[in-house]
């Protein structure tokens, strides 16, 4: 079985350059979590999701003007906030060997 028989085709996709703002109201309005961020040779440089920018927009319990808060989001570059180095495999790779491939882990403190 080939990874091209189980992935989703025609996934919304951003570049590097777009603004959090873009990126927040796709994610929205299409009602996904993540996204594929591509680069102009039409290479996966890092992927998007709905947390990431979440982690981005400020706080609305912190003081201080929201709207002025909120303004720095217009020049924030998906770049800035995305995973960058995604792993990826070919759509002819088999999918155990996909299946197979290590997955990053959180950070665990070492006491």
């Amino acid at each position: 079985m080939l990874v091209k028989d189980w992935m989703t085709k025609g996934v919304m996709n951003l570049g590097p350059d777009a603004t959090v703002i873009d990126a927040a109201q796709i994610l929205r309005s299409k009602n996904i979590r993540q996204m594929p961020v591509i680069d102009a040779g039409g290479r996966v440089v890092g992927i998007v999701s709905d947390r990431d920018v979440r982690d981005a927009m400020p706080s609305k319990y912190l003081p201080g003007d929201a709207a002025a808060a909120g303004a720095g989001l217009a020049t924030l570059r998906v770049n800035e906030i995305m995973t960058p180095d995604p792993y990826t495999v070919s759509p002819d790779a088999a999918m155990e060997s996909a299946a197979e491939m290590p997955v990053m882990s959180p950070m665990i403190p070492m006491s």
